[in-house]
């Protein structure tokens, strides 16, 4: 095996611990080794959440496009962190930007493939959403802090003589 496979079967920091070693082999099958530099933009804000990845090493930033001085840093993700939840939920969707922040290396899953396996394997599909459940709202959290964080700057902005 690769590091990042050992990673992948053995690591504790990451959502997928814990999981049936068929399960982890299920996902695995649907997943592929990807590298991003500084500065790639994974996917953007309307992009088809056609994959979801497992950060293995380097850090990604989850940003809101367009907001008024340009994009906000909702959340930096980093190694074992999963990124693109959008997979889930129709439309399949992206809601956010994402920007290798650092040389970045990490699984890509293939999302319809991760799907059909869910459907197929109940057990499967259940595990997986209860560890997605936890991850969506953490990142509800972190937006809903950086939401308060820019409304109080603006109010500070506006409050200057």
């Amino acid at each position: 095996m690769n590091p990042l496979r050992d990673f992948f079967y053995s690591n504790p920091s990451h959502i997928f611990h814990g999981m049936a070693k068929e399960h982890l082999d299920l996902l695995l099958a649907c997943a592929s080794e990807v590298e991003f530099a500084p500065g790639t933009t994974i996917f953007k804000t309307g992009d088809s959440a056609s994959r979801f990845y497992l950060i293995y090493l380097g850090e990604v930033a989850v940003r809101v496009p367009g907001y008024q001085r340009g994009d906000a840093t909702v959340e930096s993700l980093t190694t074992g962190q999963v990124l693109g939840i959008s997979w889930l939920m129709e439309p399949y969707v992206y809601k956010f930007d994402a920007v290798a922040e650092e040389p970045t290396r990490a699984l890509a899953f293939d999302a319809a493939a991760v799907r059909t396996q869910c459907q197929s394997n109940p057990r499967f599909g259940f595990d997986l959403l209860l560890r997605f459940t936890n991850t969506i709202a953490s990142r509800l959290e972190a937006a809903r802090l950086q939401m308060q964080e820019m409304a109080r700057e603006s109010e500070e902005r506006e409050a200057l003589p």
